[in-house]
């Protein structure tokens, strides 16, 4: 089983919190300007994704569908999400609107520990390293652009990096 993230993985969160964050501030920042998740920049402007409405105006990432239907050629597939309560509705809508063909988990906890036993794809680093720890395979989903989660301890890589990867691990 392949465990995906929802948030900056398959999603343009991160694209349209940095969006909110310059328009507000009348700034020109982009994402290579996240160092870390918990940067400040970010940080600031949690009203941006606290708003109940906030999947209402995210996009998949291009690609994101391809992506889904290349993993599913390697194992089944589900998308998993940590969420508050006045996110659930909004995401559950995200996932049947957008990826109707996947199911998904969505887990209203900080830690996603029910997807043990699975290969976890998540652009949060600190979430694939709890993930190897437990002696699971934890990918790190990295655009070339997300910095906050360079790391040369997880493989890392944008879509067809990530399929490339897993294909060739997969016949071993």
């Amino acid at each position: 089983m392949i465990s995906v993230d929802l948030d900056s993985t398959l999603n343009d969160l991160m694209y349209k919190w940095i969006g909110y964050i310059n328009e507000r501030s009348k700034s020109n920042y982009s994402i290579k300007d996240i160092k870390i998740f918990d940067d400040p920049i970010l940080i600031n402007a949690l009203e941006f994704v606290e708003r109940d409405d906030l999947y209402s105006d995210l996009s998949p990432l291009i690609g994101a569908n391809d992506f889904l239907d290349a993993l599913k050629k390697i194992d089944e597939v589900q998308i998993v999400s940590v969420t508050s309560e006045n996110h659930f509705n909004g995401k559950q809508e995200f996932i049947k609107k957008y990826f109707p063909e996947t199911k998904f988990i969505l887990v209203q906890e900080s830690k996603i520990d029910t997807v043990d036993g699975t290969i976890l794809i998540d652009d949060k680093l600190s979430t694939v390293i709890e993930h190897s720890e437990r002696g699971n395979l934890g990918i790190v989903f990295n655009n070339n652009e997300y910095i906050y989660n360079k790391t040369p301890n997880h493989f890392s890589g944008g879509y067809d990096k990530i399929i490339e990867y897993l294909e060739g691990a997969c016949n071993d």
